[in-house]
């Protein structure tokens, strides 16, 4: 099957189609984002970068790195990257793969969004009992060391947002975070580690951490519109 013209055999002043060679293959392991919108229509946003190879009839060899397209229009690329006759290349990505990453960052921010949700939901009444108080601190636990791996990604990617900045500028804050993080997923031998219990302490935590998961998932939802469907506004 012919797709497209030879890039190498057109800069040579000749014109070849390439064929496909092989079956397309995956070239990344992102989680996929299928969703119903609000019409109840089925949209299956495939994040992945995928592979495949064609050659020409002179034995030039060229990868084609694409991206799935769904049937609303989102996310369609095709890019050819660099070829060498008869030989190996190397892939020129303009921008999937930070994309890529954006997406796997927002992907963490949806998975600290999910308990941060359950710790409204099961947030215990004034005269609850002590076992649901301690099933819903453990939730606060999880949320917490969820926030940090999004915090990490988005200082990792050099993003920037004036609020999130902001919030992440108080220091001391931001490493009670840290510490609360390490002692909620490393194993330190006692329950009531100094560090969470000072997190827990620290004045105005409760709302810092709020207002940073929310001013996070502000600026993902401005910066990858549609990387998974309609990501929550703030009720």
């Amino acid at each position: 099957m012919k797709f497209a013209r030879c890039p190498v055999c057109g800069d040579e002043g000749s014109e070849t189609w390439l064929h496909l060679v092989g079956k397309q293959e995956k070239a990344t392991d992102l989680p996929c984002a299928s969703h119903r919108d609000d019409r109840g229509r089925f949209h299956d946003h495939d994040p992945n970068q995928y592979t495949c190879f064609a050659e020409c009839e002179t034995g030039h060899r060229v990868r084609l790195d694409c991206y799935r397209e769904c049937w609303c229009g989102w996310r369609k690329k095709k890019d050819f990257g660099q070829v060498e006759p008869n030989g190996p290349r190397v892939t020129l990505d303009p921008g999937g793969s930070a994309e890529a990453k954006r997406f796997a960052l927002q992907w963490q921010w949806w998975n600290a969004e999910a308990v941060y949700q359950a710790t409204i939901a099961l947030r215990p009444h004034a005269d609850a009992p002590d076992k649901q108080r301690d099933e819903w601190m453990r939730l606060v636990c999880v949320f917490a060391g969820l926030l940090y791996v999004v915090v990490e990604g988005y200082q990792k990617l050099g993003c920037t947002s004036a609020t999130v900045d902001g919030l992440l500028d108080q220091e001391e804050s931001l490493a009670r975070l840290k510490h609360f993080r390490n002692a909620t997923f490393h194993y330190v031998g006692r329950v009531f580690d100094p560090r969470v219990v000072g997190f827990l302490q620290a004045e105005n935590s409760r709302y810092w951490i709020r207002d940073l998961h929310l001013a996070l998932g502000d600026y993902l939802r401005a910066s990858l519109p549609d990387a998974y469907g309609a990501m929550p506004s703030r009720g």
